[in-house]
């Protein structure tokens, strides 16, 4: 309830980095929080209430059982760094640096979504031992899916926040072409004026030559 009340405080609206964005870097971070601790304090964590949902986990997917697996112990650290990633995005935000917290979260985004796509390829590649031994129904809804909405919503992520970041880019390098050009063609009519200015001095030395 705390954490929502601070970030109900804080949240950017009307801002060109989207509300949903924001949301999901915080609620990521919690659940990416709890799962990397699952795994980082097994086999205690098993027994654990906090975790109590992973004991059916464990049984659809067997690698987050499988103490020997080192690769589900590397993903959990890499969690933690982009948990760090993502509250410096949103720090930046608050910050009202937004060009900032949108590079972040691209960065942060592009690293979940490859890392879930390894995770997927690697038990695709092994033949699915890991999940395998599951019906249809189940590997959909337990496995699939919940896996699937760390590819596609930052997938989601990346794109928005690039499109965004290129429309808040594009406006300054036209403003300064304007600038640039406005600049040329004063240096363009300033140039006539001072060849117009010489030749009547020249026209006037004249005369007064011939007087």
């Amino acid at each position: 309830v705390c954490i929502a009340m601070y970030l109900k405080k804080h949240f950017v609206s009307g801002s060109p980095f989207p509300m949903w964005v924001q949301i999901w870097l915080a609620i990521s971070s919690l659940i990416c929080v709890w799962d990397a601790f699952f795994v980082l304090n097994r086999p205690d964590s098993f027994e654990n209430l906090i975790w109590s949902p992973y004991k059916d986990y464990v049984k659809v997917d067997k690698m987050y059982g499988d103490m020997k697996d080192d690769f589900v112990y590397s993903q959990s650290i890499m969690n933690l760094v982009e948990v760090s990633l993502n509250i410096f995005a949103l720090q930046r935000l608050f910050s009202g640096r937004e060009k900032e917290a949108m590079i972040v979260a691209i960065i942060v985004s592009t690293m979940t979504c490859s890392k879930t796509i390894l995770y997927h390829l690697m038990e695709i590649v092994s033949g699915f031992k890991n999940t395998g031994h599951n019906d249809n129904a189940t590997f959909f809804l337990l496995y699939l899916f919940p896996n699937g909405v760390w590819i596609w919503i930052p997938a989601a992520i990346m794109y928005v926040l690039s499109c965004k970041l290129m429309i808040t880019t594009t406006p300054s390098t036209s403003t300064s072409a304007k600038q640039s050009s406005s600049s040329k063609s004063r240096s363009r009519s300033k140039t006539p004026s001072k060849k117009k200015a010489s030749t009547t001095q020249r026209r006037s030395a004249r005369l007064r030559g011939k007087k």
